[in-house]
């Protein structure tokens, strides 16, 4: 069943439908979409004809797929739509997306907020101050707010109600007062709250899923929890600094965390989002596989070469400055691949680390992910496009499902003797056809082959 508007039932109008996902060439952001083509010979459905349910209530209207058994297999909102004429009928056009693809070009924001009138623990000034004042702002404290110290030095400070103009604190005199980098240019008065921002430490997971989160998107698998407590026990952290006024995109935003702590989004049928943490096999057990039964062909083999690095740049905060820390693949590999690219996820600007959205926390996060990049990226990977029957031969009852990340086995025969047994894919792009039940694109990585970094199942 497909529903619109949570109550309106249009499986009988429906034409034909496909589900695709991929993961992008920027970084493996995902925005899952399907589109929909319905019979509408009396225009009840048009977009453009007045009263017709989707005229002018379309836009990011809730579409939601049910099994057989009334099992939610695809939420999503509307994110276009249209209308055609044509020799075989007259159609009304759906696009849909995910939710995290509604969300993708929201502002984001990510710092440690100090003191602001939103908390109970809070700074205000002590006394009334003249526009031109230029000395030490002495602080009254409200609360527990965090004590003052040199290491607020850079954190940017405005005066509530305004978030501007904004002041950078240059000397922290006492634990309650500090020195702005210029004189005030508005009154403040003994009551009037300093609302104080600074650079946050956190994990790549947590900071993708707090993003997700601020945005509205909660159905949020554990994968993000687990991934956050490996590497916060690591010790494998950003530096983040990401601010209102810089006006940064959802999209770009996650595109950065995520490449910079090797990590990719996926979205299952329900729509719940998960997060992995590269497409390398990590050894752990794999118990779907997919066979010559399931293929269908052509199948194309393809060496993925827009990611080939042979060697990082990374950059890092340390002791109040930003520094760099950089490192190269094997002669060998150099040798064999003539890679010629530098990964470089944060181009260096400044010295200031508070002019940086984006920092390494340490030197060994950078190093840990910059190896991590050039261990997997210092060699071309193998990739295998086919079509794909929906459900395992013989199993027509557990169908595939597929969504990007998911592991399989693949074992395939090239002719010779010789083929593939059993080996770590990962699935990176599929289209779904969902009128004539199969996969009509299916996009495979060899995540160990040719290259094991990890023994074989």
């Amino acid at each position: 069943m497909i529903r619109l508007f949570g109550d309106t039932d249009i499986t009988s109008y429906r034409r034909d439908v496909k589900d695709s996902a991929q993961l992008s060439d920027a970084y493996g952001l995902i925005v899952r979409e399907r589109q929909y083509r319905l019979n509408d010979p009396i225009s009840q459905y048009n977009p453009v004809v007045a009263g017709s349910l989707l005229d002018r209530n379309w836009r990011n209207a809730s579409l939601e797929e049910f099994d057989k058994f009334g099992n939610l297999t695809y939420r999503a909102a509307i994110n276009d739509v249209g209308f055609s004429y044509a020799d075989d009928g007259r159609m009304t056009l759906i696009t849909a997306r995910d939710t995290f693809g509604v969300l993708k070009d929201w502002s984001v924001e990510e710092y440690a907020l100090l003191s602001s009138a939103e908390l109970a623990n809070r700074y205000h000034s002590s006394a009334n101050q003249a526009r031109q004042y230029a000395g030490d702002i002495t602080l009254t404290v409200v609360g527990t707010p965090p004590a003052l110290s040199a290491a607020n030095i850079g954190n940017i400070v405005s005066f509530e109600p305004d978030i501007v103009p904004r002041y950078q604190i240059v000397t922290v005199p006492s634990a309650t007062s500090f020195t702005l980098d210029r004189p005030l240019e508005f009154d403040i008065t003994n009551t009037t709250i300093a609302r104080i921002m600074a650079p946050t430490i956190k994990t790549g997971p947590a900071a993708v899923r707090d993003a997700l989160l601020a945005a509205g998107i909660t159905n949020l698998n554990t994968s993000f929890n687990v991934l956050d407590a490996q590497d916060a026990a690591a010790g494998l952290q950003l530096r983040l600094f990401v601010r209102k006024e810089q006006k940064t995109k959802l999209t770009d935003h996650l595109n950065t965390i995520m490449d910079m702590t090797d990590l990719f989004l996926t979205v299952n049928s329900d729509g719940q989002v998960g997060i992995i943490r590269g497409l390398q096999y990590d050894g752990t057990l794999i118990t779907r596989e997919i066979t010559d039964k399931e293929i269908i062909l052509p199948l194309t083999i393809a060496f993925e070469k827009s990611k080939l690095y042979f060697a990082y740049d990374c950059l890092y905060y340390s002791s109040g400055k930003v520094a760099v820390t950089s490192g190269t693949v094997s002669n060998d590999l150099l040798n064999a691949y003539a890679a010629r690219e530098r990964w470089q996820p944060v181009s260096a600007a400044t010295e200031s680390p508070l002019e940086y959205r984006y920092l390494y926390a340490t030197q060994a996060a950078a190093d840990f992910f910059g190896n991590r990049r050039i261990s997997y990226n210092g060699r071309p990977r193998v990739r295998l496009s086919c079509s794909l029957k929906r459900a395992p031969s013989g199993r027509p009852n557990e169908p595939y499902n597929l969504a990007i990340g998911d592991r399989f086995l693949l074992s395939c025969y090239f002719g010779g003797g010789r083929g593939i047994e059993r080996e770590p894919v990962v699935v990176v792009g599929y289209e779904y056809d969902d009128e004539k039940q199969y996969y009509s694109r299916v996009e495979l990585e060899l995540s160990n082959y040719l290259f094991p970094e990890l023994p074989v199942p």
